[in-house]
């Protein structure tokens, strides 16, 4: 099999357990030219069934993407890499006794990521539950969580998650929103435009080591003066 001189993506879903299982686990690959993997690449992806739930990840240096205990049903991913357009993957089944492989080209250049669009939640006003592990599947702590307006004025939130792991945000209203946790020596996540029907949005986010002697990013150097635990 022959690859594009650009970047691929592979992304096989398989289930945690046997038939009806209601998790399943997402796996996935990131090589560019030559075959090189691409790390940092970040996929960010949406249940089309309520409730409202997206997760978000990264590649490792060898190119690869791992998330265990993602919800059962349809998911759409959108994925970006430096140096390379934002590629939508539609129609991802996750939780089925069965895997699934889509292979995606990420054309060089630039592009606005696709927004990424949920149901309504569970009930109630909205609000937006994080929870973030680390490598290993521990709960990390210390995570700073920033969701910011975009498009129309509203006032931005700040949060840091907890010994759990775990962090809750209450905006005014669901809107549309760029959503990012980072932390030093940890890899940046950032979903730039997300938006749901309003109540709750439970965000899932593993997060990976920084590479030995790359540059935090300018948050991770600035007081969290707007962070609460």
């Amino acid at each position: 099999m022959r690859f594009p001189a650009s970047a691929f993506v592979l992304l096989a879903v398989v289930s945690a357990a046997g038939a009806g299982a209601p998790f399943g686990r997402l796996r996935g690959e990131v090589r560019g030219e030559g075959r090189r993997p691409v790390a940092g690449a970040v996929l960010v992806a949406t249940r089309s069934e309520a409730p409202a739930a997206i997760v978000l990840t990264a590649t490792d240096a060898q190119g690869f993407l791992a998330l265990d205990a993602v919800p059962g049903g349809v998911w759409r991913a959108v994925v970006t890499a430096p140096g390379y357009a934002p590629e939508t993957v539609e129609g991802l089944a996750v939780g089925g006794p069965y895997r699934a492989v889509v292979d995606v080209a990420l054309r060089g250049g630039q592009g606005a990521p696709a927004p990424i669009a949920a149901p309504a939640g569970e009930g109630g006003p909205p609000r937006v539950v994080v929870s973030v592990v680390d490598d290993e599947g521990r709960p990390l702590a210390g995570v700073r969580v920033a969701l910011e307006p975009v498009g129309r004025a509203a006032e931005p939130l700040r949060a840091a998650t907890d010994a759990e792991g775990r962090a809750v945000l209450l905006p005014d209203d669901a809107g549309e929103w760029r959503l990012a946790l980072y932390r030093a020596g940890w890899t940046r996540l950032a979903a730039p435009r997300v938006r749901w029907g309003g109540g709750t949005l439970a965000v899932a986010a593993r997060m990976l080591p920084l590479p030995e002697g790359a540059a935090a990013p300018l948050e991770e150097l600035l007081p969290p003066a707007r962070l609460t635990p």
